[in-house]
Parts: structure tokens; sequence; C-alpha cells
């Protein structure tokens, strides 16, 4: 396959991932939130190209570097419900490091928004429903786009924050009402490169989450495994 961008999930520090800019590093999460691990909702529509292209990009991060704690999973405003990731997503999604095997589509519930650490839409229509189903979620709730947006200012405010106190803060002095800058666009039905291109923006919009859950998640670890005394 030609034209994917090129990107193995291992932090930018071990010079491993294959970007054109530099991932922030993130700082802050409670000690409590890593010893108990994250759980990340991705949300489209089907539920058969975007959302499980993240889920399972996500997976494989966690898998690669041993990040127990670290699970995702996807659903869809209307999905198809049982049904795999799309043929030519799931040929993208392979080439970027990801398994589709044994994947099924299923619908979006209020359940499964209240129980995520944080829900991750493909875009703002996807984030209004899961508000719609789980209006208590708002704080915990973002666009993919818009959280790798957030993180570039991540260094704004204070930086020794919990994680969801610096996005909601970064989210109110940095807002994009009304834009399109924060969606990733269906592919379903257009081209190859179309997905090529979904896939590499999801890919590169994960990176600096990734990396963030990747540092404070090992500092968790790290707290457990030290030595009393």
């Amino acid at each position: 396959m030609t034209g994917v961008l090129p990107l193995r999930f291992t932090p930018s520090g071990n010079g491993d991932v294959h970007l054109t800019h530099t991932a922030p590093q993130w700082r802050g999460l409670d000690v409590a939130d890593t010893l108990e691990g994250m759980h990340w909702l991705f949300v489209c529509t089907g539920n058969i190209c975007r959302s499980p292209t993240a889920e399972r990009l996500v997976a494989a991060y966690a898998d690669q570097h041993g990040l127990t704690q670290l699970t995702a999973s996807s659903a869809g405003t209307r999905a198809v419900v049982g049904a795999g990731v799309e043929r030519t997503a799931a040929e993208v999604l392979i080439s970027l490091g990801g398994d589709p095997t044994g994947f099924r589509a299923r619908d979006l519930t209020a359940q499964q928004a209240r129980e995520a650490d944080l829900v991750l839409t493909m875009s703002r229509r996807h984030r209004d429903r899961v508000l719609e189903l789980a209006p208590g979620a708002m704080r915990r709730t973002f666009t993919l786009r818009e959280v790798a947006r957030l993180l570039q200012h991540s260094n704004d405010g204070d930086t020794t924050a919990p994680l969801l106190d610096r996005l909601s803060a970064a989210r109110a002095r940095h807002a994009q009402d009304g834009s399109d800058v924060d969606d990733v666009l269906d592919p379903i039905g257009r081209d190859l490169a179309r997905f090529e291109l979904v896939g590499a923006t999801i890919a590169a919009s994960l990176v600096p989450l990734l990396e963030h859950a990747h540092t404070e998640l090992g500092r968790g670890q790290r707290e457990i495994d030290r030595p009393a005394g």
C-alpha cells in the first residue's frame, strides 16, 4: 500500500514515531488514576471504520508496551451492529500496525459513556450524541482531534493539575466552536486515498495522547514496584 503515513506506536523519545511534528509530553494525572488504569471509548457513526481504527491502534500500542492498565473500546451512533471492520479500513489499520481480527460493531449506550475515563469522538456531531445520552460525561468527552489540538497547549496552565482539569481549562481557552477542524471525515464510499488519509489522521492524533498514557502509567507502575523504606 502506498502513500500511508509510516507510524509505529512507540514514544517519540525513542525515535520510532515518524511524524512531522514533535508531540508534547503531558504531566498531571492523579496517582489514583494511574493505579486504576485508563479506559478510552471511541465513537463514530457505523463503528466499522474510524472508531475501530482508533480502538485497535490503542490496543496495539498497549500490547507492544505492556500497558495492561490502558484499554480501549468503540461504538457507533448508528452502528452496523455485528459487522467487522470495513474491508479498506481494515487494510489501512493493518498497515498502521493494528489488528482488525474479531471486531464486531456495536451501538453506543449511555452506560459506555458513563464508564469511560475519556470519550473520544470522530466529530462534533458524535460528541453531541454522546452528551445527549450521558450529559454527565461532558467533562470527559472530546473529539479525538480536539484532544490532539489541546495537547499542544498543555503547558499553558498548571502543569501539575490532573488530566481532565487541564483538558477542560485548555478547551475553555482554545475553543473552536463552529469549526470542522476537530472532525475526522467519514471515508465510507470514498477511494483508498481517503481511507489512508483518515487512518493517518487518526494515528497522528493518537500519538500525543498515547505518549501521555505511556508516561503516566509507567510512572504509576514504578510507584507500585518501588521497595518500601
